[in-house]
């Protein structure tokens, strides 16, 4: 990320137009504000629940670029709603095709998984079908390898699953390299969200913790992508966009009981560890959701986290090369 950010330009007053995933993901690619769907807060809950947000007839970023020629993917976290087919019981069949997700939207391929990486069905889905039958189950575990319980197909491991979609986007800029039409692929990471699960190459790789382990994977990454341009001749000619749809939600862990727990405060001086206060960070405690601000901000000195309104919710990383 830093060549990346060297190389190109970095727009350091960036904003998301929420402060979750679900309604950034909508304003991204439809370029309307959140609120105009039906989900008037929060994000996407249940898939059994959840109906589509982007409706077929709306012009996207993926359909407007089908109009120049433009191959189109999305490849990773669509959590953006789709319409499974229902079994006799009236319950959602997540091994049957599905219809209204991002093929019918302006996609022409599209590899991933339904929603966030902590919520079912656990599968990875090419187009609208599963790629192998959801036949096993997964049982829930706490964060920070946070996961709901819920139905998984045998070949699903979460701490594969950032590899996995990387090894997609990669082979389809390859694919797409041989072709003289453009392409625009929409490559959504499933890092460094919950489950915080890095492969277990990149496992103790920091030394603050498993968030950052992730967070090195995600950098990682990138440098795929990057490479995979430049090994293909395309870097000259193929806009890069880095960015995040909200802020890390990782908090302020303040060790001094005179400040609220997880206040944001930007001056460090504030800050004084106190010894016995019985407070802990995610390097002591991988369980704890939050870091001290002397030893890592996620979020720089903006004031919140993911889901709240303050900058720190939706002031994003921006770069373009």
């Amino acid at each position: 990320m830093n060549s990346l950010a060297e190389r190109g330009i970095r727009f350091e007053d960036a904003h998301t137009n929420s402060a979750v995933c679900t309604s950034s993901r909508y304003g991204l690619l439809t370029g309307r504000y959140a609120w105009r769907t039906s989900l008037k807060s929060g994000v996407l809950s249940e898939p059994k629940n959840n109906k589509p947000l982007i409706k077929p007839d709306r012009l996207t970023l993926a359909g407007m670029l089908k109009k120049f020629n433009y191959h189109t993917a999305c490849i990773g976290k669509w959590y953006l709603g789709i319409e499974w087919e229902k079994n006799e019981k009236g319950e959602s069949d997540y091994n049957q095709p599905f219809i209204y997700g991002p093929n019918d939207v302006g996609f022409d391929y599209f590899f991933g998984i339904n929603a966030a990486l902590d919520m079912t069905p656990y599968a990875f889905y090419k187009n609208n079908k599963p790629v192998q039958p959801l036949n096993d189950y997964q049982s829930a575990h706490t964060f920070p390898k946070f996961i709901r319980e819920g139905p998984k197909s045998k070949d699903f491991k979460h701490s594969e699953a950032l590899d996995r979609i990387t090894e997609e986007a990669v082979n389809y800029i390859e694919q797409q390299s041989k072709n003289s039409n453009p392409f625009f692929l929409y490559f959504a990471l499933t890092s460094p969200h919950k489950p915080v699960w890095p492969a277990k190459r990149f496992q103790g790789s920091t030394t603050m913790g498993s968030y950052a382990d992730f967070i090195v994977q995600t950098d990682w990454t990138v440098g795929q992508i990057l490479n995979t341009l430049k090994e293909k001749e395309l870097q000259d000619n193929t806009l890069v966009i880095f960015t995040s749809d909200n802020g890390s939600f990782m908090f302020r862990v303040n060790p001094d009981k005179n400040y609220p727990f997880g206040q944001n405060i930007p001056d460090q001086s504030f800050y004084v560890r106190k010894v016995g206060s019985g407070l802990q960070d995610h390097v002591e405690n991988a369980e704890v959701h939050g870091y001290y601000p002397f030893v890592h901000q996620a979020n720089y000195m903006w004031r919140g986290t993911k889901a709240d309104i303050w900058e720190g919710g939706h002031r994003v990383p921006f770069i373009v090369r």
